[in-house]
């Protein structure tokens, strides 16, 4: 497993454990512009939050 995938699957994990409203807060914060280094946490976050409809 690649380092990237790893953290795309901690993340999603994690966020996963998030409520319906933390998960709002961080979609209102998220920048539109992410190095390649944190492209794997914003998709962990882009997957959760469009898994819940949010």
């Amino acid at each position: 497993m690649s380092l990237s995938q790893d953290i795309y699957i901690q993340f999603l994990d994690h966020f996963s454990a998030l409520n319906n409203s933390a998960l709002k807060v961080l979609k209102a914060q998220k920048s539109t512009s992410v190095s390649h280094h944190n492209q794997a946490i914003v998709l962990a976050l882009r997957d959760v939050l469009e898994a819940r409809s949010l």
